[in-house]
């Protein structure tokens, strides 16, 4: 008999939250072709926001339980209720702790980290930087963490390119805190190029463009088909974030076959192996020197290029899915 699984998954923001989701439906996809199991994905009704809104997601979780239940986005409260002994979740980072203070912190990081994962029969941590963050925030035993990335949708393919020596298309994703825009923008400025920047543009961050003579183009509330155009129109991913878990535009990147520019350390380093230029992204002048190579040296790009499409072979589905199979029958 196959055994059932319910992925509960968080209500998403239109235009905000769709990478997680992508990642872990086309996981419960492959799965279910397998015909070993029966997966419910079980959207939550509410946005998680406000105390009785996630109370309702508590109590809702514990009604719609299988025997197996999985945990997926940062919905990670609502295993308070549901049953340890077989309940898998998936961090994907914990950056929510990093901007947080006092109470907000405590409350945070106990009901939405050190709970769930003491909880939890089993961690699925989607980068090893990840998996050394949970153990620090939470004291978990490593055995309990199983690491296992995220896999690359098959929606995504490679598309040749005649890069733009003199006018090259920058593309840079998501405008939170950890995306590192206006280090960004400052290691651009006096760089010919467009800066197109996906992600709603705060009105500090449209004056830094403004300000550093930056022709940029603005885009949001973007269809899986038109995120996949933007990597097929742009000549260089500049993704040198200050933090990530994982950080998937790199491999989506060089799937595609772009040239991408990166941070030299945490999680975005363990994904981009030997397939991206590692800058500083501390380091406004890091991040510029790191353009100009890429921009002006052939040899170098074409290397990190070739590079990026060797590294997505350790991301194929095929790897991902027989790890998510393996840990769930073990349970």
């Amino acid at each position: 008999m196959n055994k059932k699984i319910a992925f509960f998954t968080r209500k998403p923001i239109h235009g905000f939250h769709f990478s997680i989701e992508n990642t872990l439906n086309e996981v419960r996809a492959g799965l279910l072709k397998s015909g070993k199991w029966e997966i419910d994905w079980i959207e939550m009704p509410w946005y998680s926001k406000g105390f009785i809104p996630r109370l309702k997601l508590i109590f809702f979780a514990w009604f719609h339980k299988h025997e197996m239940n999985h945990i997926i986005g940062d919905i990670y409260f609502i295993a308070l209720l549901l049953p340890g002994k077989s309940l898998v979740i998936t961090i994907h980072d914990v950056l929510f702790l990093y901007p947080k203070k006092g109470i907000s912190w405590l409350i945070l990081w106990f009901f939405w980290v050190y709970l769930p994962v003491l909880k939890a029969k089993s961690i699925i941590a989607i980068s090893n930087h990840t998996k050394n963050e949970i153990i620090r925030y939470t004291g978990c035993n490593a055995k309990k963490i199983e690491v296992i990335p995220c896999l690359i949708s098959p929606h995504f393919t490679y598309s040749p390119n005649d890069f733009n020596h003199h006018y090259p298309v920058i593309l840079h994703i998501g405008t939170a805190w950890n995306k590192n825009l206006s280090n960004h923008i400052q290691a651009v400025k006096g760089i010919p190029c467009l800066l197109r920047i996906v992600g709603k543009l705060s009105e500090n961050h449209r004056l830094e463009l403004i300000n550093a003579g930056i022709d940029f183009e603005n885009v949001v509330h973007l269809t899986d088909n038109e995120i996949l155009s933007l990597y097929h129109s742009c000549d260089i991913l500049l993704f040198a974030s200050l933090a990530e878990g994982f950080g998937l535009p790199i491999l989506e990147a060089q799937t595609v076959g772009r040239a991408v520019i990166t941070s030299n350390k945490g999680a975005m380093a363990e994904v981009a192996g030997k397939g991206a230029l590692l800058v500083n992204p501390l380091s406004v002048e890091s991040i510029h020197d790191g353009l100009i190579s890429i921009i002006h040296n052939d040899a170098l790009r074409a290397l990190c290029i070739d590079e990026g499409f060797k590294n997505t072979d350790k991301y194929g589905s095929h790897f991902i899915l027989a790890q998510h199979d393996s840990l769930f029958s073990s349970i």
